[in-house]
């Protein structure tokens, strides 16, 4: 069904993130059956259009990491909960890491210098 609408979305917009806000529950092997082939297939129609994809998942997606740089994106928007520069190392060069700051922590109940600090 996102299928259908991608290529519509993507005439709009430069960028699509494409969000699994459960996936932090799975396994890898279950990422990689159940999910990595849909996010490859809607990267490509994305990609098609002239349009950049990443991907995220909300909490600590670590365990997935791989598995996500594998999808056929071009970036993973990280939760707050990654070790940013700890998995920076693991991942590809031309892959775009975005995010990784505790919303909760920081835009809810931070103040402006703690925002931009982050």
């Amino acid at each position: 069904m996102v299928g259908e609408y991608a290529p519509s979305l993507a005439e709009r917009v430069d960028l699509v993130v494409a969000l699994h806000p459960v996936a932090q529950n799975l396994e890898t092997l279950q990422y990689r059956f159940l999910c990595r082939p849909y996010m490859w297939g809607l990267a490509g129609i994305i990609r098609a259009s002239g349009d950049t994809c990443m991907v995220h998942v909300c909490g600590n997606s670590t365990h997935l990491l791989e598995e996500m740089a594998l999808a056929g994106v071009e970036g993973i928007y990280l939760g707050g909960k990654v070790d940013l520069p700890k998995v920076a190392e693991l991942l590809p060069l031309n892959l775009v890491l975005m995010g990784n700051i505790d919303r909760r922590r920081f835009i809810q109940l931070g103040i402006s210098e703690d925002v931009r600090w982050e």
